[in-house]
């Protein structure tokens, strides 16, 4: 029913919300969920980061993720 994307990253420094992440990180995560929703079309897919300094696992709201590829699309 769903597909999980997780991505593992070994910063030192953990932003201290989602929002705050790298950018390029939530467009890499846009990208993979791009690819993986034309193979899973009636699939949920989740992204998400894992901090493994802290470890904290982050959902990356849909919202950023959407902002992310139109960037893309846009640029």
């Amino acid at each position: 029913r769903r597909v999980s994307i997780i991505d593992y990253k070994t910063n030192r420094s953990v932003p201290e919300s989602v929002e705050n992440s790298p950018v390029e990180y939530i467009t890499q995560l846009a990208l993979y969920r791009h690819l993986i929703s034309d193979i899973y079309p009636t699939r949920e897919v989740r992204c998400l980061l894992l901090w493994t300094s802290a470890p904290k696992l982050v959902d990356i709201p849909q919202y950023l993720l959407d902002e992310a590829i139109a960037a893309v699309n846009n640029g």
